[in-house]
């Protein structure tokens, strides 16, 4: 490897990485975000993609073991601010009857991290040459894009609900 690919290959970790402690991270917001989510419709939403997210965290040791490493997260503070950003905000609407579309803000915003983060990891995957990765990877970013278009949905659907 020149030093070019040597220091790609260092940067592919890094973000698999970030991505497995943003994984983990958001198995339990999304866990704590369906505890008070007032619709069934977006309850089972979050509950269906914690289940996705957990899948995912898996995944992302294959990840780890085809690249010949161990599975350790890197605390990720763009995650973290994200998650404290989306619970401060819960705790301000706790009884707003909008709490979902807080909650549906905020699983969104992750959404968009993480779709970035898998199409970067992707690509530097590809280049490098790692195609069991890109193919891993690759559907991890479809999930998530399913993900954010299904809390898209909902948003809609909710606001058309409520006459707006």
């Amino acid at each position: 490897m020149n030093p070019f690919e040597t220091g790609m290959a260092k940067l592919l970790q890094a973000q698999l990485a970030e991505l497995y402690y943003c994984e983990q991270e958001m198995a339990v917001a999304l866990e704590e975000m369906a505890g008070i989510a007032l619709s069934d419709a977006l309850r089972q939403l979050l509950l269906a993609h914690r289940a996705e997210t957990l899948a995912q965290v898996r995944k992302l040791e294959a990840v780890f073991a085809e690249l010949g490493a161990q599975p350790r997260p890197q605390r990720c503070r763009a995650v973290e601010g994200l998650l404290e950003a989306g619970r401060m905000k819960q705790q301000a609407m706790m009884s707003d009857p909008a709490l979902d579309m807080a909650l549906i803000a905020q699983a969104e915003k992750v959404e968009q991290f993480e779709i970035t983060s898998y199409a970067n990891l992707v690509r530097l995957a590809r280049l490098l040459g790692k195609t069991n990765v890109v193919a891993i990877c690759s559907g991890i970013l479809e999930e998530e894009q399913k993900a954010y278009a299904a809390l898209s949905t909902l948003m809609e659907e909710q606001l058309v609900e409520q006459g707006c």
